[in-house]
């Protein structure tokens, strides 16, 4: 986005894992427009981080890619829940990403131990209609699947025949 024009000041990076942080800014050359202080190191569901608490409904839009699929149903939905936290209470505040995606939406194999939720279109729509009610909030929602992330070469180790990338926007009504 920095590339693109978007001043710097408007962005924010939040990451868990701190050493992933200069790593970005090295690999897309931007360690000169994006600050340190532009990012956070935290789990984004941490309700105790002050400056996580501090962006609470100040957010205008988010960009979460491959993130959602790391969760099962119930773990997508507290997510989205707490996206909606993070953003404005206002109309057109959005979420724009792409996760792990599936021609049938279909609970997986995860990390050991886990079931994750590789969603179609029609169950991301289920599962924000679900996020809407729970929280009293509307949403225009789009989602497609389609080949990018390399699905059609089948060449990760969460790919099958069936496996897609899940593109969506959420706008708030």
């Amino acid at each position: 986005m920095a590339h693109d024009g978007a001043p710097a000041t408007n962005l924010l990076g939040l990451e868990e894992q701190a050493e992933f942080l200069p790593l970005a800014t090295r690999f897309f050359r931007d360690e000169d427009r994006l600050p340190a202080e532009n990012f956070i190191s935290s789990d984004f569901m941490n309700r105790e981080n002050a400056r996580l608490r501090a962006l609470e409904g100040k957010i205008d839009i988010v960009q979460l890619s491959l993130i959602l699929h790391l969760w099962n149903w119930d773990g997508q939905v507290e997510a989205c829940k707490r996206i909606i936290e993070l953003l404005r209470p206002a109309k057109g505040s959005m979420i724009v990403g792409q996760s792990v995606g599936h021609l049938d939406g279909v609970e997986a194999p995860g990390r050991p131990g886990t079931i994750v939720f590789k969603h179609n279109a029609e169950t991301f729509l289920k599962m924000w209609r679900q996020t809407e009610k729970e929280t009293g909030t509307e949403w225009d929602v789009q989602a497609s699947l389609d080949e990018g992330l390399g699905a059609a070469e089948q060449n990760g180790r969460w790919d099958g025949p069936r496996a897609k990338r899940l593109v969506f926007t959420c706008v708030r009504l």
